[in-house]
């Protein structure tokens, strides 16, 4: 893994990303129906440390984001589509060659454990980190639970997969947040490199989700991975400089909700 790149990515230690990859499962949903225009705003608010896309909508945004040097891309390799009657079911559908064409600064793995097609992801996974290390190229693990019967915010089995990737050769994990602060410090204390949680589906009350975040950092996250609950906001710009306060200057709920409203005292 080159520390430079993972250094894009990885801003002290700690990261703010905004996943868009989204639209092959979900289709142009509110918020990245027009992805450029979403780029657009994004790369102008002090906060986002990388973006997550699609080779298609990389390749769309790429004179973009050339002037946004502060922020990283990583490229998503794997895919599946919610109208397939197997939607966790995750196949490769790029390389870390075409990211390292396109520049990206890392790569990005789906798995979701515990349906029947787990192996395969996870066979995956090994391939692409293989690969990764051949190049230096930085990979980040988005592994999920879920299967029939499964948790999928039962924080043991997340700890479980978080292992998974660590030892499969993540360098950077996505998990989803368990719900409680003790929960995501056993995901945290599972694994010996950086965990981001996930923001997952879109919470329309700011103070819960600010303080799920801030619960994660207490737990000793590396940072969040915000996706639809930053780009189906009316106003991104002010939630994301919320939770760029809780990632990177450690601020508390009641000074994020601050930033929230547009203050800084």
């Amino acid at each position: 893994m080159n520390t430079l790149r993972l250094r894009k990515l990885l801003h002290g230690g700690r990261t703010l990303l905004t996943p868009l990859d989204h639209g092959v499962a979900m289709g142009p949903i509110p918020g990245i129906a027009r992805i450029r225009e979403t780029v657009t705003e994004l790369i102008e608010i002090d906060g986002v440390n990388a973006i997550v896309f699609h080779p298609g909508s990389l390749g769309l945004c790429m004179e973009l984001l050339a002037p946004a040097p502060g922020v990283g891309t990583i490229l998503h390799l794997n895919a599946s589509a919610n109208l397939s009657p197997q939607p966790n079911r995750k196949v490769m559908t790029a390389t870390v060659e075409d990211a390292l064409r396109l520049g990206a600064d890392g790569v990005s793995v789906h798995i979701n454990l515990g349906n029947p097609h787990d192996g395969e992801m996870l066979a995956d996974l090994g391939a692409v980190a293989g690969t990764c290390r051949h190049w230096g190229m930085p990979l980040l693990a988005m592994i999920y639970v879920r299967g029939d019967g499964q948790d999928p915010l039962d924080p043991a089995a997340n700890a479980a997969a978080a292992r998974v990737a660590m030892e499969l050769g993540a360098d950077l994990i996505k998990v989803a947040h368990p719900g409680t602060s003790s929960g995501c410090a056993q995901v945290v204390d599972a694994v010996d490199v950086p965990v981001v949680f996930a923001g997952g589906p879109f919470e329309a009350d700011d103070a819960e989700f600010l303080a799920a975040a801030r619960g994660a950092m207490d737990a000793g996250a590396a940072g969040l991975a915000v996706g639809r609950n930053v780009f189906q906001r009316p106003d991104r710009s002010r939630f994301i400089a919320a939770l760029a306060r809780i990632v990177h200057q450690d601020a508390s709920v009641a000074e994020a909700q601050q930033a929230l409203e547009g203050s800084t005292s």
